[in-house]
């Protein structure tokens, strides 16, 4: 039986703009058709952070300025994110199956909606930031046509959301006849359309699930023997770009754990990935997560680079 791997893409490395987006969908597409010739069954998931901002800013320029139209809600902007995305994703994968001839493969991107509660904390505590930074001159008159909530960092300021932990995937069985059907699947993208459990569609959630724990949380659906999160590094690091600074080749969920608790791990950047790694690896002692940067996702799978974690 073929080895199911769910790949994990960070928002961050896809760029912003369309020509972007292209370029290094295109790079993706390499490495995920190299590994899919390995022999593997490959699921893709993808973040949208520097996506959802941009299409946001863009529609709420668009329609809010037009006779008081009403705002468009946030969940809308992940939903065309997904499409958008994976829309660059998809045709990339095509095109790279296409020089090789792999014609017969199909690559099927799934609007994904996931389950939240609304009772979680992240509600009370919004700490995602998506799209762009923005000058102070700008984030005030932004501050003043909004009800937005904007964080300030060295770069300036960027708008924050809520990120709540995913519960369930309502696409999960559509999902999985695509992967025994041997697509190449995209889903999830940016977390989800976040909705609640029991309701019909039609919530309208201003939130952002995290990418990295809703990929753990299919990765486990789909009883895949890979999670693989890619980010700009190579390695995953403790004290990281400090004299200090050690880079983690091969370590157990108990020592991560340790680090955790040791808060060696920014809250905002790498400390997800090491929640959703844990999660995974803690189900099976045959279950691996790899974090890397995105030219290494083939090489990673050898071992000779990346992070690798296992129970």
């Amino acid at each position: 039986m073929k080895k199911k791997i769910v790949i994990a893409l960070g928002g961050n490395s896809l760029g912003n703009e369309p020509s972007e987006l292209e370029h290094f969908s295109s790079q993706i597409a390499s490495e995920i058709v190299n590994i899919y010739k390995m022999g593997y069954t490959v699921i893709i998931t993808h973040g949208n952070g520097p996506q959802v901002g941009m299409l946001d800013h863009a529609l709420q320029s668009e329609f809010t300025d037009i006779n008081n139209s009403p705002a468009i809600p946030l969940s809308v902007s992940v939903a065309l994110s997904q499409s958008y995305i994976g829309y660059y994703i998809g045709k990339s994968i095509r095109n790279a199956l296409h020089d090789l001839q792999l014609h017969q493969t199909s690559i099927t991107t799934v609007s994904t909606h996931v389950e939240i509660s609304s009772d979680d904390p992240a509600f009370q505590n919004p700490e995602k930031p998506i799209g762009n930074y923005y000058n102070e001159a700008d984030y005030v008159k932004l501050q003043s046509a909004t009800n937005f909530m904007y964080k300030k960092d060295e770069n300036g300021y960027r708008r924050i959301v809520p990120s709540p932990k995913p519960l369930a995937i309502r696409e999960i069985d559509s999902i999985k006849s695509l992967v025994d059907a041997g697509d190449i699947v995209i889903c999830c993208g940016g977390g989800g359309i976040p909705v609640y459990p029991n309701t019909r569609y039609s919530e309208n959630i201003d939130a952002v699930i995290d990418k990295d724990h809703v990929s753990c949380l299919l990765a486990k659906e789909l009883d895949a023997d890979i999670l693989m999160l890619l980010t700009g590094v190579d390695y995953v690091s403790i004290h990281f770009k400090q004299p200090n600074e050690k880079k983690l080749q091969t370590v157990t969920t108990k020592e991560l754990q340790a680090y955790t608790s040791d808060g060696l791990f920014p809250a905002g950047s790498m400390l997800p990935k090491i929640e959703a790694a844990i999660d995974f690896c803690s189900k099976g002692d045959n279950k691996k997560t790899i974090i890397t940067s995105l030219n290494k996702a083939t090489e990673s799978l050898s071992g000779t680079i990346g992070t690798i974690i296992t129970k």
